[in-house]
């Protein structure tokens, strides 16, 4: 078991760094656990449950209440693959107080707790200072020093994380409880290039091969798009036209912006659409 831990108001770095480790980690077997929190919290269990893996809810308030209200889906797949707990009774609000007493339920659960994107200040690292209390071990993601509203993950390290550069850093540390070893591909050694070959051929290559890229690349974002459920489809469909806002796509959709912002962040970090400046999104291809 794994925490998975971090800001509320994510980065599109966070985001996408916490939905490519969570995949790794639930291809290899590993149970993944956090809050349900928007932000990283959504991304990490919407990533393991996409994958097959196994997700754990740990929630703030009673079992009949959704929060935040937009992850009543996320809610009920995590229910359906994994487990959704909490210490308090039915028709217990999510109270502000609640939230970091819940962290240390989090951290009791994991044998690693990894935090992807933090404030110095924030939820993700009262976690990683409880699971330091339970002798659990302790993974973050680096940042920029520049990006100084995300530093609390270089704060950890400085307090002895152990630095993450890719999911190997974290699977590296359980050999014994992986269930499925990730398969290596191998590849022949590419051959030479001839010394004497013409100039005109190698340009003709750079062109073939950049026609071949782009019907590639063209056709994995078909694969996709054809996967998606249908609202997801719609909001690709809106973005084919042009660029747009998020409340233009609201209002478009008739999509609440709760709901449309989960959406889009795992529409973004599919590769499929990218985020652009004033919460405007943009067709990725």
């Amino acid at each position: 078991t794994i925490g998975v831990v971090g800001t509320r108001d994510s980065s599109e770095y966070g985001r996408i760094v916490t939905e490519r480790m969570c995949r790794v980690l639930a291809r290899s077997g590993v149970v993944t656990i956090g809050g349900l929190a928007s932000g990283i919290d959504t991304v990490g269990a919407w990533a393991t449950i996409d994958e097959g893996g196994i997700a754990v809810g740990v929630i703030a308030g009673g079992l009949d209440t959704v929060y935040p209200r937009e992850n009543a889906e996320l809610y009920k797949a995590v229910a359906e693959k994994g487990c959704i707990m909490t210490e308090y009774p039915p028709l217990t609000p999510p109270l502000r107080t609640n939230f970091p007493v819940r962290n240390r339920i989090i951290a009791g659960l994991s044998r690693g707790v990894l935090v992807t994107e933090a404030p110095e200040k924030s939820g993700a690292l009262i976690t990683a200072n409880h699971a330091l209390e339970y002798n659990r071990d302790v993974f973050a993601v680096p940042r920029r020093i520049t990006d100084t509203e995300y530093l609390g993950t270089n704060v950890l390290i400085q307090q002895g994380a152990k630095l993450v550069n890719s999911t190997d850093d974290i699977l590296e540390e359980y050999p014994y409880a992986v269930k499925i070893k990730q398969k290596r591909t191998n590849t022949e050694k590419p051959s030479r290039v001839v010394k004497n070959e013409k100039k005109k051929e190698n340009n003709t290559a750079k062109e073939n091969n950049t026609v071949n890229k782009q019907t590639t690349e063209n056709k994995v974002i078909n694969e996709k798009y054809s996967s998606l459920k249908e609202k997801d489809k719609s909001i690709i469909d809106l973005l084919r036209i042009r660029d747009m806002q998020i409340d233009e796509i609201s209002r478009e959709l008739g999509i609440s912006v709760g709901e449309l912002n989960t959406r889009l962040i795992m529409l973004e970090c599919s590769g499929l659409i990218k985020r652009l400046p004033a919460s405007a999104y943009q067709l990725n291809v």
